[in-house]
């Protein structure tokens, strides 16, 4: 299975880097620039993008002017020459088949993953036995938030070690598109930890489409390194 991973150094002063990190759709509108081979449906899907606004993550609040790093990972070679000019102070991509290769049963990796931690609630219609439709709420508190995770767990081929203990979860800031241009509002939770694989075809596509919703939002991004 081929994969690729590319890191993209964002130039924090440029204007639509900016605005596209207030705008987490924006910011996928931009990051699929890369991409220009695909004009099908679903061009995220069909070529496996994820992305992560790695920079988001541990930054240092008195790092300022610092660039703005983003990790995108895609079974499609992207080129990134397709971006507008002075967006990205630099770009690598590698290819991660061997990060592929190496997911067997029984290995262990340490993993980061940005997730949309939620629950569907129906919405109730008055005089109506049945609700209307369903939202996605985000969880309430870490036990929910732990299990979130260990339930998918199962189903991507991979189990925790240490259990819950050994798992380290952070609420971050949501990611966000302007009212004025829809709204949309994601609550993502990072988890950090490590893991054991229990079946290397099931965790080895979770590595490549992601795991759980909004992954057009900057989540569902597995990442693995050697424990």
């Amino acid at each position: 299975m081929s994969l690729y991973l590319s890191r993209l150094r964002l130039h924090p002063r440029d204007p639509l880097v900016v605005r596209d990190l207030g705008d987490v759709v924006g910011l996928h509108r931009t990051l699929m620039r890369g991409f220009p081979q695909y004009d099908g449906p679903d061009p995220r899907a069909a070529l496996g993008v994820l992305f992560r606004v790695e920079s988001a993550l541990r930054r240092d609040p008195h790092e300022v002017g610092a660039p703005h790093e983003v990790l995108v990972q895609s079974v499609a070679l992207p080129d990134w020459s397709g971006l507008p000019e002075g967006y990205a102070l630099s770009v690598e991509v590698r290819d991660a088949r061997d990060l592929v290769d190496a997911v067997t049963v029984g290995r262990r990796f340490r993993f980061r993953l940005l997730g949309n931690a939620t629950r569907k609630t129906a919405l109730p219609r008055p005089g109506k036995e049945r609700p209307r439709h369903s939202r996605r709420v985000p969880l309430d508190n870490d036990d929910e938030r732990r299990a979130w995770v260990e339930n998918r767990a199962a189903g991507a081929g991979f189990e925790l070690i240490d259990g819950a203990g050994g798992l380290r979860v952070d609420v971050l800031p949501p990611l966000r598109q302007p009212k004025r241009a829809g709204g949309v509002t994601v609550r993502p939770v990072l988890y950090e930890g490590r893991l054991e694989v229990r079946d290397e075809i099931a965790c080895r596509e979770a590595l490549r489409t992601g795991i759980g919703p909004a992954k057009a939002y900057g989540c569902g991004l597995l990442s693995l390194a050697p424990a």
